[in-house]
């Protein structure tokens, strides 16, 4: 009941405050490229609280000859 509430004003909240609480964060950031060193959540898990960083390449080329 609680969750299906939220929904309902999720998008009527996101444009008031600019703040959508039911985005994959987590996803998000990996998707962006980012490595995420640390993570905490506050606010009942709506708050994200992100170090990151660039992941890294992995090298293509062959070893030196």
């Amino acid at each position: 009941m609680v969750a299906k509430r939220l929904e309902n004003k999720a998008e009527k909240h996101a444009h008031a405050f600019g703040c959508n609480w039911n985005k994959p964060i987590e996803q998000i950031v990996h998707e962006s490229g980012l490595e995420i060193i640390e993570l905490k959540r506050e606010a009942f898990g709506t708050e994200y609280h992100i170090i990151g960083r660039p992941k890294k390449q992995k090298s293509t080329s062959s070893a030196a000859q």
